[in-house]
């Protein structure tokens, strides 16, 4: 079964919680636990939750307010933290209903010096099939590296054929589904994965270094 079909087998809730993923507000998901334990980040973060929430509470975004965002509470900053931390926990949920259908490669651009034990230690690992989306992720100046993944059939992942993008029209920002997946996601559970380098290749021109990693699932979770 392909991930497509698979997807489409998931309920409306699942579908809306990873169409929140693929909106500007998975910035929210992938760094909660940091945003709820750092000040700096708090209040940081708290100022694109004002400027979000105009969008959403535009009425000529009603539809999308009562339908995709229908889980995610906007009435107040705390609430909506909360509601965040719901809709993380749906998407794990999720792992397992949706999993690699053949051994597959795929890519990340990771444009600083995080190792990856932190990398993959995050909740959600953002990937692409393609590797050429990874030139868009490359930072000049920076230490860049990109991760060549190989991963086995049968891997849950997460993958969202449509995003919700903003549209400025005349002034007013619209919230718009998109079914124009040019990055070629595929969302993989780092927790959930072993990896192992197996080769590791620094281009000094352009201070990038390439990893090709081997992964494969956890025998058993550890969260």
């Amino acid at each position: 079964m392909t991930l497509l079909e698979q997807y489409k087998n998931l309920s409306d809730m699942e579908k809306n919680a990873l169409m929140i993923y693929k909106s500007k507000l998975f910035i929210f998901i992938n760094n909660l636990d940091e945003i709820l334990n750092n000040a700096y980040k708090y209040e940081k973060y708290k100022k694109f939750f004002e400027e979000y929430r105009s969008y959403v509470i535009d009425p000529i975004n009603s539809f999308m307010r009562f339908s995709v965002f229908s889980i995610v509470d906007f009435s107040d900053y705390e609430k909506f933290l909360k509601s965040i931390k719901n809709v993380r926990e749906i998407l794990f949920s999720i792992e397992g209903k949706l999993t690699i259908p053949y051994d597959m490669r795929v890519y990340r651009m990771v444009s600083a010096n995080s190792d990856l034990d932190v990398i993959f230690k995050n909740s959600l690992v953002s990937t692409t099939t393609d590797v050429a989306v990874t030139d868009n992720f490359y930072v000049p100046g920076k230490k860049n590296s990109l991760l060549s993944i190989d991963i086995p059939k049968g891997t849950p992942c997460l993958v969202v054929p449509y995003s919700v993008v903003v549209k400025d029209v005349d002034g007013r920002y619209h919230l718009q589904v998109s079914s124009n997946d040019s990055q070629k996601e595929v969302i993989l559970f780092g927790p959930s994965l072993n990896y192992e380098i197996q080769d590791k290749k620094y281009f000094e021109d352009e201070d990038l270094t390439v990893y090709k990693i081997s992964a494969k699932p956890v025998k058993e979770k550890t969260y």
